[in-house]
Order: structure tokens, then C-alpha cells, then sequence
């Protein structure tokens, strides 16, 4: 799973083939707030969800995790944390020059012996696993990108003459491109629930917790949050992890009061599991309990809730972090 699909020719041809057609219906010039739809893939049966972007670009949301996690954004936008979104398993294909292409993508180009002769016009295809940066597609999902593109290639046909055939009939109702046993594709109208929330174990160091709880309480108040470190290229021999940092910054000077790095290695319902620990071990570190916590994101304030009941501080969500905005650029200045 790890190598890309160079020797499934085949495969990749249906891909880009499927990718060329779509640029021709140029989709994101009118479609860009068109319904949601699936294609129901017939080799797998995995479900993916198809949304166009204003600027020549198409993602595929994949099963009920990868569709709800986009409603999710769209119903409670983060300005300051964009990145969000790349926390739902995805599959995206924009059109670039050639210059933005890397060897491992031009390599397929040129055994297909395609040709992109005009400017912005090279299809780029890459995976989102959650927790991880961008990356080259894995064997399956060439498969499965191709069969969900050449579908929506006909529907993209399809609304401009019946717009009204993407109309949802209620909550969690989506049209879904499905193939019968005899290989012709028919529309299908589906509830898709929201699957289950995956399970945050909250982890701790008890003697810690215990020492820092004798701590005293400090009269400042600390804005916390907790964000994705820059992207990587994906210009490497493997999928790589995201980075996170909790960064702790005083409210009324600036000034960083601690910062910890948290990697998804497992998954991130685990590393959200650490938060707890990690910001009482940033509390450790003060030798102080801050009167007040100012987060902005609503996962880090259910994370916190039962520590600050523990350590008796006023947990508080607000809508943004100056000090903490100020110090991300801080830290993006002298990383460079």
C-alpha cells in the first residue's frame, strides 16, 4: 500500500481520463453551492461524497466520517484553524502547471504518454488520511477516485439540464450514483446518518496532577490552543504524521508561557486523549494554576472541562486568542 500504483497503467488511464473530462465541464463555474452527491463505488461499496471548489478543484469526501466532517465545517467555521477540514479522510484532484507536479506524479504522466498542453491544466491527485499530510494515492484509492469521478462527470451533465435532480428530500438525504449487477448506474436517494463520535480516552499522570493541584492559583489568565504545525511536502518515501502544538500564551503580555508538541501516531481521537495531561504538565512547568483558560476551540474545551473542575481554574470559550495569534506569528517569523 505504500508504493503508488505506477504499474496499474490501466487504472490510472481511466484517472486521468475521468480527471480531463471533468476540467472540460469546468463544474466549479456554477456548482461551487450545488448539493452534495454520492457515488457508491461497485467494487468496494465504499461511499464518496463530491464537492467543488471555486478555483478549478474537486474533493471526494469519503464514507458517512469523510461527508459529516465536511457538514461540520461548513455548520461551525474555525477562520483561525482552516485546517480542520483536513481532519476528514478525503481525496482531492486540482489542476496545476506542470511545475507544481512532483517526479513521482510527472512519472505516470509520461508512461500514459498524456499530454497537458495548456496552462494550469495537469490533473494533481492526493489522499487525506486524518492526522496525516497530503500524499501520493494509494493502489485502491486510484480505483476508486476514477470510478466516483467518471460518475460525477455525469451528473455535473446531468444537473445543468435538471438542476432540481440534486434537491435533497429531507435531513441527511443524499442523491447516490449506484451500479446494478448488470453495470448500468441509476440514481438512489440515501439517509446518511453521522456516524458515532470516536471515543476520547482522556489520559493522565495521577502524581502529577496530584502535585500540581497543591499548586497556587496565579491572578493571569492564559490563552490556550491547540493547532496543526505548517504542511510538509509530500515529497517523501512515506505517509507522514501531521504535527501539533499546544501553545500556552499570557492573556494581558504576550508573553509564551509553554508550548508541547503532539503527534497523531495512532489516531487523533488518541492525541486529543493527551491534551489533558500535557497542558497539566504545562501547568508543571509554571509552578502556577492561571485563574483563568481561554480556548476557542470547542474540542479543547471538552477535553479540559473535568481539569478544570480538578484544579479549580474558569475554563472559559471564546471566540478568539489575540495573544495567541500574535505568538503563532512570532514562531512562523523564526521558523523560516
Amino acid at each position: 500500500m505504500a508504493e503508488n500504483a505506477v504499474s496499474d497503467l490501466d487504472a490510472w488511464q481511466k484517472l486521468y481520463d475521468a480527471a480531463v473530462r471533468i476540467k472540460a465541464l469546468s463544474p466549479w463555474q456554477g456548482m461551487v453551492d450545488a448539493p452534495i452527491f454520492g457515488v457508491e463505488d461497485a467494487a468496494s461499496g465504499e461511499l464518496g461524497f463530491v464537492s467543488f471548489g471555486q478555483s478549478a478543484e474537486i474533493t471526494v469526501y469519503r464514507g458517512a466520517q469523510g461527508l459529516h466532517g465536511l457538514l461540520y465545517c461548513r455548520r461551525e467555521p474555525s477562520p483561525h484553524y482552516p485546517e480542520r477540514i483536513m481532519e476528514f479522510p478525503q481525496l482531492q484532484l486540482t489542476f496545476t502547471s506542470k511545475d507544481q507536479q512532483y517526479p513521482r506524479d510527472t512519472a505516470i504522466v509520461s508512461q500514459l504518454g498524456q499530454v497537458f498542453g495548456e496552462p494550469d491544466s495537469w490533473p494533481l491527485f492526493r489522499s487525506v488520511w486524518p492526522g496525516y499530510h497530503p500524499w501520493f494515492l494509494e493502489v485502491d484509492e486510484v480505483t476508486f477516485l476514477a470510478c466516483v469521478l467518471e460518475q460525477a462527470g455525469e451528473v455535473i451533465t446531468e444537473y445543468r439540464n435538471q438542476p432540481e435532480r440534486l434537491a435533497q428530500s429531507g435531513e441527511h438525504q443524499y442523491l447516490v450514483r449506484v451500479q446494478d449487477a448488470s453495470g448500468c448506474w441509476s440514481d438512489q436517494v440515501r439517509h446518511i446518518a453521522q456516524p458515532l463520535d470516536m471515543p476520547v480516552q482522556i489520559m493522565m499522570d495521577i502524581p502529577l496532577l496530584e502535585r500540581v493541584r497543591r499548586f497556587p492559583h496565579g491572578a493571569f489568565s492564559l490563552e490556550l490552543d491547540l493547532f496543526r504545525m505548517p504542511m510538509q511536502s509530500p515529497g517523501h518515501d512515506k505517509r507522514m504524521p501531521c504535527v501539533y502544538m499546544l501553545l500556552a500564551v499570557n492573556a494581558s503580555t504576550g508573553l509564551i508561557l509553554g508550548q508541547e508538541l503532539l503527534h497523531p501516531i495512532t489516531t487523533l481521537e488518541a492525541m486529543w486523549g493527551l491534551v489533558a495531561w500535557k497542558t497539566v504538565a504545562l501547568f508543571g512547568k509554571l509552578g502556577w494554576i492561571p485563574s483563568q483558560v481561554l480556548v476557542r476551540s470547542s474540542p479543547l474545551t471538552q477535553v479540559l472541562l473535568d481539569m478544570a473542575d480538578e484544579l479549580d481554574f474558569d475554563l472559559r470559550h471564546v471566540d478568539d486568542l489575540p495573544a495567541v495569534n500574535a505568538a503563532r506569528m512570532l514562531l512562523a517569523h523564526l521558523s523560516r
